[in-house]
């Protein structure tokens, strides 16, 4: 049996930040048209939901992924990873039918946290929410807020950054350290396919980047 295991050679990028309304509130016996600043607030986060930043396929380390993975896969697969020029739009649309292999080709937003409101009675003068975003490399927290910007349209809103980690760059295949985790995966397991790939969740990893270029 051919056995595949995955090096990774780069890691996304972490964010944290927050989506906040004022509103003017109110009591809850004579509610404004709009629903108030939790309804306006929600649809906003429906819009967000609804249209995601968009994939960046062909753009990192997958193309790699896909070169490497060739040699054990079906002869279809081996057609497709071969041709990624043309087939680009085909595995990314497969590949976005997942939520595990989306995350490796787009930068994700996560609703996490959400706060508005204080009594049963009384409409909140603000609502927010906490979004985690995964940036991937070549991405940065201005590619998520230009987005958020853009999508909702509406200068009411504030987006608060709270916390942001670049992404790493893109590890060659061609490198010294990259060739030493190869050959000893090899040495370990002979028979195994070793793949490139990126981590979508974090390491302390990044912070050893600037020690290793």
């Amino acid at each position: 049996a051919v056995v595949s295991t995955q090096s990774t050679g780069a890691e996304k990028g972490f964010a944290t930040l927050r989506l906040k309304l004022e509103h003017p509130g109110g009591h809850a016996s004579a509610p404004p048209r709009t629903g108030g600043g939790i309804v306006e607030l929600s649809e906003a986060i429906v819009k967000l939901n609804n249209n995601p930043i968009p994939t960046n396929f062909g753009g990192g380390i997958e193309v790699a992924m896909f070169e490497h993975a060739a040699v054990s896969s079906s002869w279809w697969m081996r057609v497709l990873s071969s041709n990624l020029w043309l087939f680009s739009p085909l595995i990314s649309a497969i590949m976005s039918i997942k939520d595990s292999t989306r995350a490796q080709i787009s930068t994700t937003m996560a609703f996490t946290q959400i706060s508005g409101g204080v009594k049963d009675n009384v409409l909140p003068n603000s609502a927010s929410v906490t979004i985690n975003t995964r940036l991937l490399p070549g991405h940065t927290i201005e590619t998520v807020t230009n987005h958020i910007r853009k999508v909702i349209n509406d200068p009411s809103f504030e987006i608060e950054v709270l916390y942001e980690n670049n992404p790493s760059a893109i590890s060659s295949t061609s490198s010294e350290g990259y060739n030493v985790i190869h050959h000893t995966i090899k040495q370990i397991f002979p028979d195994a396919i070793v793949i490139p790939g990126i981590l979508i969740g974090g390491t302390d990893s990044k912070w050893y980047q600037r020690r290793v270029r």
